[in-house]
């Protein structure tokens, strides 16, 4: 009581001397300001109420008793922060409940007064000077017991007001704990009653030298800028400060300071405090920390590192080891890590921002190409609903083979979930920054809902469901495969070889848990197990497979699996599984205003991802998923090559890894096959497939006349970038452990081999196959690999100089070999066969993408490219030009630099729905997953190209491309480059070298090139530029006056732009645009292709004219006579409309409205406007069957109809 009577009378002297304003402070003097400065970085402790409460705001929280700690050990605080080269600890002395951390005589709201019973302040001060760290403190000016608190938002004007208490409690840490070198002050629950300026003269007053800084509020007079949140910068750039800085900056600032978490953004428990037992294995990278800390010694900022103690009082594991590789990296001063910037901020939201490219299924997909799929580059899942009471999880394991003959992928099986009633509806979605898929089902007898995830390091699946109603009783089923080789046993025929087919699987219990055994005829076996177990919300399997030859040890194997994971903790498991995706996808970034292509971009990378892994099998035509195919190994004439063709620039080399490893591990069976296919002992090639290590079997997958030398030497350019954007040198110095170098001059052997003067003089290639148009003499595509192939060999002999005996030979090859064979068309497919018939690989077009060896600068060449690659997409009607195709266009375009004509091929691919799924798979009769994951590579090009020794930034942007941003991508060099658009303007392009190689770059500025960073730019001319980069460096390009301070955020999605893939339900057009009439056409295919199927508003339905027709109309009657000014009409797939008009019937005749020659997609034609009743669609001319998807007409000015489909379905 006489404590706060005292109060109560100190508060009346206080409202007196409030009348009068307090006079400022005198400014701190220049060396106090670098004293703090020179502290650096410090530990920011939050330690109280919320630690337990698991929630970062306690505002119900009114016993002291709530704070259970057992004990405290500021020892290992303090100890930790030295070891992690900190100068300072930030201390949390009252958060916004009012719990006091020392023992305060203003309220028994205290430590003292709880179960731990101790000072921790000055525990912590004594800590601190053992050490020899300075202190800072945190106080929240506002209090939620205090006087007109309001259940604990704190945002309403006077509320939790009292100042006297504050000014006791100040006085008590100002006086009785040692100097302080700053207050961190927070005002999210008001200034408690005392104005900043009385605040800032009371302090000052007890501690002169104290800085004060105001976390929101008021900030004039404040000497220190706090951000929370925030990032290194200026004192001048008050962005950096964070989101709280409402009230504006202060004109007193002398230092400026940002703390946040060491916790990442989690799901669940506090962020600041110590959040929940299920997080321990959450942390920021050290690499990040670090880059941080880096950033604050350049700009002179202060950096407090939120770590939270536990319910012990002592730091997490985690958080000591990586504080303790951050004051490693201190002490031995390491350059600024891979990836992460002093010029640029990332603010990306990962979770937020891939939410937006999920997946969504509106529907259950009904077949195995539009499932959702799941995988870990060995083990793999696709979701489908298999019947109307089935839900499949189709099973694949990528290294699951044959062993006889040519070494087929192999069908596993299904886990089927067999419901109690007919399914009625459901949903799915792939949740890409987790990886998991979750979905719900409903039947007539209840509903069901799953999420599941196949582990990113455990090889087993995770499958958690939920059922209500009837469906309680539904049941887990495991299907297994047929086990046959595909190319042998199909159902319902013979066998193709007359070995005994593989025995039947077998379904045996093996230490309690249900296992499918299925033997291989060869030897070996491979195994499924399987364990239900019942969970609080209802039951999870744990699946997994294995695969052993030749012993028969999956069984054993398998089981051993499932009993780990089983044992393990289920919550620990997710997030082990989370923190390896979480850690992939921030390696690069990009964000282009083309919601669809965004979404579709980041879901290959979420594919590949989910197939490859560096120390697992090559990734197939399959991947590690599973249907009966036609391709079941590895084809090596573009399949793999474009499969990881994405990987390199996106910064993502792990996930290429592990084509090169095989590369190395199967060097000798690739030398092998230059014996046996050439009779050759120097060469390395390989046939046109071959099975999983690198040999050709029997050769019954593909006929003979396909092998070409050419698709090693392919491959190894593969290798070659992989190489060239690490600048790892050992991948070409030790080739011991590297093949690379070997494999490239054996595979040029082969060719030396077969090179022949002619009497022109010029060597001449052999005939050979052009994939996969055919075979002719001195073809492109083996002139172009043979042009590369020696160039490269001479570069890295000249470089690492190898003095190798064969270099004199590599360069009479390239003075004398034959010039790439050409006609009035462009480039030819040989010497001896012309392009004259529409085909979908570009082999003859392979020297300017990926080989890059005919020079598009120069004007020469630009015209024979563009001919070519024009001739290539348009000949023959285009009737061969496949989804993929349209892929390697936009890269060929891309690297003309013509923006508009990429991203039309983007488009195409995107739209060509007789190849591209609503889950973005590739399916052209069987899967071929690469044909999709290859468009990734395309956006790489038109965003960032670096071939010639030239980094050319957004070297091919459409003209529509306003803003673009992009951060991290990797050059050749390995360069890490990121970079902004807006307006149409570039403004900035930050470089960072990893390995100090040469530096030329394009940054496309309209104007003079500024730096700011380790480098001035050197004009070389054509917008190009030269940097000096070290090891480490890191530049920031811009033009005009002002250095900027980019931050990397992704692009807005407009609305309805968001999760455009999946599979969607059909759209009818809104009411007042498609005008509703009933159709008629001149002729119909078949049942299910009539008229009215293109007049309906649904993409997923189409007219098609009668077979071999090359015209043919479609008529829409709309009832009446009705004013018309506008048609919309989309075609299926490629481009088969030659001529067509829109017409209207006056009388017994039909007038134009519009005239064309192409539709080509989706086309919204205007014509001068007319009442009419019956309209029709006239397609005169055509390559192939008229077949329409969509044609309504629509008044003068209406806006289109949304599609019937949304993007995605198909």
């Amino acid at each position: 009581m006489k404590a706060k009577s005292g109060l109560t009378a100190l508060s009346l002297v206080l409202g007196l001397a409030a009348s009068s304003a307090p006079a400022a402070p005198p400014p701190a003097s220049e060396a106090r300001v670098q004293q703090l400065q020179d502290l650096r970085f410090g530990m920011f402790i939050c330690w109280s109420f919320s630690t337990f409460s698991g929630k970062e705001w306690t505002p119900g929280v009114t016993d002291v008793a709530f704070f259970r700690a057992t004990a405290c050990d500021t020892d290992q605080w303090a100890r930790t922060a030295k070891e992690a080269g900190m100068g300072y600890i930030l201390f949390l002395t009252k958060h916004h409940d009012g719990f006091c951390l020392w023992d305060t005589k203003t309220t028994d709201r205290k430590v003292t007064k709880a179960p731990l019973g101790r000072d921790v302040l000055a525990e912590l001060r004594r800590s601190c000077e053992k050490y020899g760290l300075k202190l800072a403190l945190y106080f929240s000016e506002g209090d939620w017991t205090w006087p007109g608190a309001v259940d604990g938002k704190g945002r309403k004007e006077g509320i939790g007001r009292n100042p006297a208490m504050k000014q006791a409690q100040l006085r008590e840490l100002l006086t009785e704990y040692g100097p302080i070198e700053y207050l961190w002050f927070d005002h999210a629950v008001g200034d408690g009653g005392l104005s900043h300026a009385e605040t800032l003269a009371f302090c000052k007053a007890l501690q002169p030298d104290c800085f004060i800084g105001f976390n929101h509020g008021e900030q004039e007079g404040a000497d220190i800028r706090l951000g929370e949140m925030g990032r290194p910068g200026p004192l001048t750039d008050h962005h950096s400060a964070g989101p709280h800085m409402r009230d504006g900056p202060a004109t007193t600032y002398r230092l400026a300071e940002f703390t946040y978490p060491i916790l990442p953004k989690h799901q669940g428990g506090a962020m600041w405090f110590y959040s929940l037992p299920r997080h321990d294995g959450l942390c920021h990278p050290a690499d990040k920390i670090y880059a941080d800390y880096l950033g604050a010694v350049k700009y002179g900022n202060l950096f407090a590192l939120d770590v939270g103690p536990d319910y012990a009082g002592r730091l997490r594991e985690i958080d000591v080891r990586t504080l303790r590789q951050i004051g490693a990296m201190i002490r031995a001063k390491a350059p600024l890590p891979a990836g992460r910037s002093l010029y640029v901020g990332d603010h990306v939201d990962w979770d937020v921002f891939l939410r937006r490219h999920d997946p969504i299924w509106e529907t259950l997909p009904t077949r195995f190409d539009d499932g959702a799929f799941l995988g870990n580059g060995l083990l793999g899942a696709m979701i489908y609903r298999e019947s109307d009471n089935r839900l499949r999880w189709e099973i694949g394991r990528s290294d699951v083979t044959e062993h006889r003959r040519d070494n087929h992928r192999l069908p596993i099986g299904g886990l089927v979930l067999e419901t109690r009633g007919k399914i009625q509806g459901g949903t799915l979605r792939l949740d890409l920054w987790n990886a998991e898929g979750s979905g719900t089902v409903t039947t007539t007898a209840g509903k069901l809902q799953f999420r599941t995830l196949i582990h990113a390091d455990e090889i087993a699946m995770i499958l958690d469901l939920e059922a209500t109603g009837g469906e309680a009783g539904a049941r887990f089923v495991w299907h297994p495969g047929h086990g046959q080789d595909p190319r042998n046993q199909r159902p319902g025929q013979p066998a193709r070889f007359p070995d005994p087919l593989n025995p039947p699987a077998t379904t045996e219990t093996i230490d309690g848990l249900p296992v499918c055994v299925q033997p291989r005829h060869a030897g070996g076996e491979f195994a499924t197990a399987w364990h239900e177990v019942a969970t609080p919300e209802g039951r999870r399997v744990i699946l997994s497979v294995a695969d052993s030859f030749p012993a028969q040890t999956a069984r054993r194997d398998v089981v051993a699996t499932v009993r780990k994971v089983a044992a393990a903790d289920a919550e620990q498991l997710r997030l082990a599984h989370r923190r390896w995706w979480h850690a992939m996808y921030p390696k690069s970034f990009v964000s282009v205003p083309d919601p669809k292509l965004e979404s579709f971009y980041w879901i290959q990378f979420y594919k590949l991802a989910s197939a490859s892994r560096p120390d697992r099998v090559p990734v197939d035509l399959l991947g590690p998923w599973y249907r009966d195919t036609n391709w079941p190994r590895i084809w090596w004439n573009l399949n793999l090559q474009t499969l990881y063709l994405p990987v390199y620039a996106a910064n993502q080399l792990a996930l290429g890894e592990s084509f090169v490893r095989f590369l190395d591990a199967k060097r000798a069976n690739f030398v092998r096959n230059a014996k046996d296919l050439y009779g050759l002992d120097d060469g390395a090639t390989v046939p046109h497939t071959t099975d999983y290590e690198g040999l050709r079997g029997d050769g019954s997958s593909a006929p003979d006349k396909y092998i070409n030398p050419g698709d090693f030497t392919w491959a190894l350019h593969n290798y070659y970038l992989h190489y060239r954007h690490a600048m790892d040198h050992a991948l070409v110095t030790d080739q011991a452990r590297h093949a690379f170098y070997p494999l490239l001059r054996g595979s040029i052997n082969v060719y030396l081999h077969l090179l022949k003067p002619g009497a022109d003089g010029r060597l001449h290639l052999p005939v050979q196959h052009s994939p996969e148009y055919g075979e002719a003499a001195d073809n492109n595509y083996n002139l172009a690999l043979l042009r590369w192939g020696c160039q490269t060999l001479l570069e890295l002999n000249a470089r690492y100089r190898f003095n190798d005996p064969l270099a004199p030979r590599w360069r009479d090859v390239l003075d004398r070999l034959v010039p790439y064979p050409v006609d009035e068309h462009g480039l030819r497919v040989g010497a001896d066969v012309a392009f004259t018939k529409s085909h979908r690989h570009w082999s003859h077009l392979l020297m300017v993408h990926p080989l890059h060896t005919m020079d598009d600068r120069d004007p020469a060449n630009r015209d024979l490219l563009s001919k070519s690659i024009h001739h290539w997409l348009t000949v023959d009607g285009s009737r061969g030009v496949y989804g993929w195709s349209r892929a390697a266009a936009a890269s060929l375009y891309a690297a003309l630099g013509d923006g508009d004509q990429a991203i039309d091929n983007i488009h195409r691919h995107m739209a060509d729905q007789r190849f591209v799924r609503p889950n973005t798979m590739y399916i052209e009769g069987s899967p071929v997953i690469e044909c999709s994951i290859v468009l990734a590579r395309s956006l790489q090009d038109m965003l960032l190209q670096s071939h010639g020794n030239l980094i050319r930034v957004f070297p091919a942007l459409p003209a529509a491309w306003q803003d673009v941003v992009f951060h991290n991508l990797r050059t050749e060099g390995a360069f890490l480059v990121s970079a902004g658009r807006k307006n149409g303007q570039t403004e900035w392009v930050r470089i960072q070298s990893l390995a100090g190689e040469p530096c030329r770059i394009a940054p496309s500025f309209a104007g003079a090139v500024r730096s700011t960073g380790a480098t001035a730019p050197r004009a070389l001319g054509g917008g190009s530029y030269e940097l000096t980069l070290a090891k480490g460096d890191e530049v920031l390009l811009y033009p005009g006056e002002t250095v900027p301070r980019p931050v990397v955020v992704p692009l807005a999605t407009a609305a309805g732009g968001a999760n455009p893939w999946g599979l969607k339900l059909p759209r009818t057009a809104p009411a007042g645009t498609g005008l509703a009439g009933k159709a008629r056409a001149s002729s119909v295919w078949g049942s299910g292709y009539e008229a009215d199927k293109a007049c309906d508003g649904d993409e997923a339905t189409r007219w098609g004219a009668e077979r071999g027709a090359r015209s043919g109309w479609l008529e829409l009657d709309l009832g009446r006579e009705t004013r018309i000014g506008r048609a919309v009409v989309k075609e299926l797939g490629f481009p088969r409309t030659q001529e067509f008009a829109i017409e209207y019937q006056t009388g017994d005749t039909w007038l134009p409205l519009h005239r064309g020659t192409t539709i080509a997609g989706a086309r919204v034609l205007d014509f001068a406007p007319v009442e009419a009743r019956y309209v029709r669609l006239n397609i005169t001319r055509a390559n192939e069957v008229p077949t329409i998807e969509e044609f309504q007409v629509l008044p003068p000015g209406a806006p289109a109809p949304a599609a019937g489909v949304r993007p995605g379905r198909h």
